[in-house]
């Protein structure tokens, strides 16, 4: 089953019943009668395979399997805003048309007349479309969330990990967790993607559940936990006449060809502040390149120097060299996530590979 197979009045019900612990008082919350919660709760019960609560000695109290549901279904109605008018149809046609489906526009325009907002401009969302939809993309993950933890109460190991890094991360931290993940965790999706300009927008919404990136103003919204160090160093090419020898000085570094990211970039501005602090106008690199990965494949092409992370040079197997030590302030790898987050067993257990890897990583500068 998906999240698109409950109903959400089921699991507010449900939410309610868990929450005040007392039919009366959840039928009041909802407006349904004591008989309906029981109706809803038992259809739950037939969807999902489990019994949500367990009936014994007159004493009606929630299980196991119904505390995890219950917590998911507050979330995902919480997401929503609680708007009674809503359905999970409505739900995953507006993330659906959000995705690119356009024949989902019919249900999204049912949804507009309900909450009496344009959300969409023909195929397009508005801007009122693309914050309801990241509410819904909440709210699914929520549920989903809550089908992967009733999976592992029942013994089975599903649900995904979805993490957009930073390519310092993906080159070596995020390589070793993921090997260790899966050793114990096969059945999992594991979902690595590039970091993007819009990943706090992506983590906000829940498109991904963790971004794996360098600590900085642009994650104040977010729950941050720190990793690793991620110093930045001048690196050539292995067979470089400068490889294996301590720094030069910097008159001798102005007169190299160098290869780096645009102005505005982290490393440009690294760079430029190692010749300024010497008393010497920063030299004009070569060549302009996107980012530090691309900087140090043409700087192994072309026999250039550029300043890197050194984990990507550490993951260029021996190709490329550091040239004397770290020149950059210590920079930070952190892991960010949502503050009302709740991870699943996977995610977490990730989370733990991550820190273990990077502890590893730390040790190694």
């Amino acid at each position: 089953m998906t999240p698109k197979s409950f109903d959400l009045d089921h699991l507010r019900a449900l939410a309610a019943t868990v929450r005040h612990g007392d039919l009366g008082m959840a039928s009041v919350e909802t407006g349904l009668p004591q008989s309906g919660i029981i109706q809803a709760i038992a259809r739950l019960e037939a969807l999902t395979g489990h019994n949500l609560m367990s009936r014994e000695a007159g004493v009606t109290a929630p299980s196991d399997a119904g505390v995890l549901l219950a917590a998911r279904a507050e979330a995902a109605v919480a997401a929503l805003a609680d708007d009674r008018e809503v359905t999970m149809t409505h739900v995953a046609a507006l993330v659906a048309l959000a995705e690119g489906d356009i024949q989902a526009r019919g249900a999204v325009a049912q949804l507009e007349q309900l909450v009496g907002v344009s959300l969409a401009d023909g195929a397009a969302l508005n801007k009122a479309g693309a914050r309801l939809a990241g509410a819904c993309r909440l709210a699914m993950g929520e549920l989903q969330a809550g089908l992967d933890e009733l999976a592992v109460l029942a013994g089975r190991d599903q649900g995904s990990v979805r993490v957009a890094a930073h390519p310092s991360a993906l080159a070596r931290l995020l390589p070793e967790a993921m090997t260790r993940f899966i050793a114990e965790h096969r059945p999992v999706v594991l979902d690595a993607q590039p970091l993007g300009a819009d990943a706090a927008e992506r983590l906000a919404d829940g498109r991904v559940d963790m971004i794996v990136t360098l600590d900085g103003p642009q994650l104040g919204a977010f729950e941050r936990t720190a990793l690793t160090g991620d110093p930045l160093v001048i690196a050539g090419r292995a067979g470089h006449a400068l490889a294996g020898g301590g720094l030069p000085g910097l008159v001798r570094l102005a007169s190299e060809n160098w290869v780096l990211p645009p102005p505005g970039s982290e490393e440009r501005a690294a760079f430029e502040d190692i010749f300024i602090a010497g008393g010497i106008y920063p030299p004009t690199p070569g060549i302009t390149c996107p980012d530090g990965a691309s900087a140090l494949d043409l700087a192994e092409r072309a026999n250039l120097l550029t300043l890197v992370s050194k984990a990507l040079v550490a993951a260029s197997g021996g190709r490329m060299a550091a040239i004397g030590g770290a020149l950059a302030e210590r920079r930070m790898l952190v892991v960010a996530t949502r503050r009302d987050w709740a991870p699943t067993p996977a995610q977490a257990t990730f989370i733990d590979e991550l820190r273990t890897a990077a502890a590893a990583e730390w040790m190694s500068f």
